[in-house]
């Protein structure tokens, strides 16, 4: 069906009055205009300074951000910064700022408004990161970089020089403190070369030295929270840093676990005196597993209890520590035929590692049942002896914590055979010092000599550029053993391998 609404054409919809035209929109008006631009301007202060929140005295903040989560010690001036200090030792430029609620909303404000800017953070850091550098170049008449230096490094949190692991070295007071770390501490130490980051730190003013250039991704962001920015550990010398005997400096080795150490000067060569090489004097213990989680975690779990057992491991193939202390209530395996099974008798264990005709036993059980024999188990396990009570509630006995804590610790980076802590070889430490010297750095600026450990006056290697020395003697000294790797890498080079 089609409708038709031709019929509603002539019907009248109007009310009689007569429309008034429509003028057009003018815009607002001068009085309007102002009054917004007013709550705008007033809006947008408030935003980049809110009346709670203070004006920095020092750094230039960018519009917009309203600096909530800056720590207040960044609203301050550089120039009259104190370092806070706790137990005597500044850390960390010596900030002491502690991560606030507020720090997730603050990295995003960094990660939009200073890209590209240094933040109010960096800018506070970086005056005193100038301050530092005028200070040592103040103090350069007094250096001792040009003379041997012993020091000691004690694996203890900062401030302890008491640590039982240590080591006493020799070293040039020209090594940089990047050289010290790669070519001297660390390898003397027994950490892992080129795995973990490290840092210094003046435990008087908390001044920091760390390669935060040479920092991967997750690392970098370790040492932002850290301590924001640092000074080039390239660029100070160990006799610039420490100059007099009691100096002290504190050196942390990975960013995560964060192993502290205490570095002292114990005495500064004469001149004359002065071999300008590394030596490692003497030492003590073993390095802990460099990823163990720390000072803390090592000694609940290693040290305290090595020391408890007399400095100790009984670790032998023979004597295990047992999981059984004397007087426990066990079953044991008894004999019988194999066809009926296990068959098992209960007892209490009278004695443990028995040594009997030449041959080592696990325990000694004295058998409840009539006549009480006593019963040799050749093995402590649950095929020969299993707790009478099932065994799940079983706590194994101090020794044998400790040794399932060093077995656990048999495969780790840093870790040369059977992981006991109180090894310590001498000998050890000086060869991974020389072949940390043997196996430079891939920049040259960081190299030492590759037999004495001198960092002064070095020249390459004419036909490979492969290692450097500080002399021809030293050189030559070295040729017969540097000959097939010199050969091997020209060989390659006319090959055209990349290297």
């Amino acid at each position: 069906m089609t409708f038709s609404y031709a019929k509603w054409d002539a019907v009248d919809a109007s009310d009689g009055e007569e429309e008034e035209p429509i003028e057009p929109y003018a815009g607002p008006s001068s009085a309007a205009l102002k009054a917004a631009a007013a709550v705008v301007a007033r809006k947008a202060r408030a935003r980049e300074f809110p009346e709670e929140q203070p004006r920095s005295a020092f750094a230039k903040v960018a519009r917009g951000d309203d600096m909530r989560g800056l720590a207040d010690v960044f609203l301050g001036d550089p120039a009259t910064f104190e370092p806070k200090r706790a137990k005597g030792v500044a850390r960390h430029w010596g900030l002491g700022v502690a991560p606030s609620d507020d720090r997730r909303r603050r990295a995003l404000t960094i990660e939009f408004l200073y890209r590209g800017l240094d933040t109010p953070e960096k800018q506070f850091v970086k005056a005193l990161l100038a301050k530092k550098r005028a200070a040592l170049e103040e103090a350069s008449p007094s250096s001792a970089a040009g003379r041997d230096l012993e020091l000691r490094v004690s694996l203890a949190p900062y401030g302890d020089t008491s640590g039982p692991i240590w080591r006493t070295l020799r070293v040039s007071g020209s090594l940089t403190l990047w050289q010290l770390h790669d070519a001297a501490l660390g390898p003397a130490m027994g950490w892992s070369r080129g795995r973990g980051a490290f840092y210094f730190t003046d435990l008087d003013d908390g001044a920091t030295w760390c390669p935060v250039g040479d920092l991967d991704a997750s690392d970098a962001a370790t040492a932002r929270d850290l301590f924001v920015d640092a000074l080039d550990p390239r660029r100070t010398r160990v006799g610039d840093a420490l100059r007099e005997p009691g100096a002290s400096l504190g050196y942390t080795y990975d960013l995560e676990s964060r192993w502290e150490h205490g570095v002292s000067l114990c005495r500064v060569f004469d001149v004359d005196e002065s071999r300008h090489g590394i030596a490692v004097l003497d030492g003590a213990l073993r390095c802990p597993d460099e990823d163990g989680g720390g000072i803390a975690a090592y000694a609940a779990a290693v040290l305290d209890p090595w020391r408890a057992a007399g400095g100790s491991l009984r670790r032998t193939a023979t004597l295990d520590p047992p999981r059984f202390a004397l007087g426990r209530a066990v079953l044991v395996e008894a004999p019988g035929e194999p066809e009926k099974g296990a068959q098992w008798e209960g007892g209490a264990v009278v004695r443990t590692n028995v040594d009997r005709d030449s041959a080592v036993y696990a325990y000694a059980v004295r058998l409840d049942a009539p006549p009480h024999p006593n019963v040799l188990v050749p093995v402590d396990d649950d095929d020969h002896v299993r707790a009478k009570d099932g065994g799940a509630d079983v706590e194994p006995t101090a020794a044998r914590k400790l040794w399932d804590a060093c077995r656990a610790r048999d495969g780790a980076a840093n870790a040369d055979g059977p992981f006991d802590p109180g090894h310590f070889s001498l000998a050890a430490r000086r060869r991974a010092v020389a072949a940390a010297a043997r196996e430079p750095p891939k920049r040259r600026s960081d190299r030492v000599c590759a037999v004495c450990g001198d960092p002064r006056r070095l020249a390459s290697c004419v036909a490979c550029k492969g290692l450097s020395y500080c002399s021809k003697a030293c050189q030559k000294a070295d040729w017969d053993r540097h000959r097939p790797k010199c050969q091997q890498i020209r060989a390659e080079r006319r090959k055209g391998v990349p290297r």
